[in-house]
């Protein structure tokens, strides 16, 4: 098989989307009850995250580590002034 599982892990909010760069560094976007949605990164050892960021005024929806995995992007979409906004990173 190609697939294993590395670790088992459990959030306290639901998981919207997961992303894995090519060192074994995790993103996940949850749901969160206060914000919008939420970002949490972890190192390739997937112990404590290494950085969090939750969203005020954006949907969170999708994420991807740059090829050298010391970036990470996030897509969003939100409203402004009624019209639909969407935040995609250039590519």
């Amino acid at each position: 098989s190609k697939t294993k599982t590395v670790k088992e892990m459990t959030f306290d909010e639901p998981v919207l989307f997961a992303a894995l760069s090519d060192q074994n560094d995790l993103a996940v976007i949850t749901n969160t009850q206060r914000f919008l949605g939420q970002v949490i990164v972890y190192d390739n050892s997937l112990e404590e995250p290494v950085f969090s960021w939750k969203s005020a005024e954006s949907y969170l929806y999708a994420a991807a580590f740059e090829p050298g995995g010391d970036s990470i992007a996030v897509s969003s979409a939100g409203r402004r002034s009624g019209q639909r906004v969407d935040h995609v990173p250039p590519g």
